[in-house]
């Protein structure tokens, strides 16, 4: 016979720390039982999105190191890297370690990661990294996180409203005609990537010149697509 499926309570510490418990409805014992029974799971599809793939040995081998604060080497981009590891970090369909080389914490994408070694050196955690990686609200860490004023158009406002904003978005206010977001960043791409799949509907209001650059992306790839619609 089959194994019997796991306690709910695991199912649920496992959703939870998957951040995927909010993709349902609930996760009680009888939603579960329905949803694992072969007779009634027909009922329910879930696409999943698309990640990258990552080595299982090269994963435990990280977790390990994280584990017992073991002194990382390994080649990364063509560059031989000698790290501090801190935490496994999964942003956007793709695991991060996020490790301090040189002083400086920095996000390695494991599948890009070769030739991992493990040293048998230990280090002391830096106890300033620590308290950054607990109280980091964005995506991605920062020494100097930055934080934008997004306006946006009314019309956008059932995706905003109809889930919790991330933990690095602020609500600051919200009327008829607009949403008014702080919102928490790393770095001006990560910002702006946000910015470009809201178009039309989307304005950095500060920092001015955040949106200045963006305006000039925007100008930049329409003179692009103009001289190639010429030579066509």
């Amino acid at each position: 016979p089959p194994p019997p499926p796991p306690p709910a309570k695991s199912i649920q510490k496992f959703a939870t720390l998957s951040g995927i418990k909010a993709l349902y409805p609930t996760l009680d014992e009888y939603f579960l039982a329905e949803f694992l029974d072969e007779n009634t799971n027909f009922v329910y599809k879930v696409v999943p999105n698309s990640y990258a793939k990552t080595n299982p040995q090269l994963f435990d081998e990280l977790s390990l190191a994280i584990l017992e604060r073991l002194i990382l080497g390994f080649e990364y981009k063509d560059k031989q890297r000698q790290v501090k590891p801190y935490k496994l970090s999964h942003i956007q369909g793709v695991w991060y370690l996020i490790a301090d080389e040189k002083g400086v914490l920095k996000h390695f994408a494991c599948d890009k990661i070769q030739n991992l070694s493990l040293s048998s050196k230990k280090f002391t955690p830096n106890s300033k990294f620590i308290s950054q990686l607990e109280k980091q609200d964005a995506l991605w860490v920062s020494l100097n996180p930055q934080k934008a004023l997004l306006c946006i158009d009314a019309k956008a406002r059932e995706y905003f409203s109809r889930k919790p904003l991330p933990p690095n978005f602020e609500l600051i206010k919200e009327d008829e005609n607009a949403l008014l977001v702080r919102v928490g960043f790393a770095f001006d791409d990560e910002l702006l990537k946000f910015v470009k799949t809201w178009l039309p509907y989307i304005k950095i209001k500060e920092p001015k010149s955040l949106q200045a650059k963006f305006e000039g992306i925007l100008r930049a790839y329409l003179e692009t697509t103009n001289a190639d619609a010429k030579l066509g």
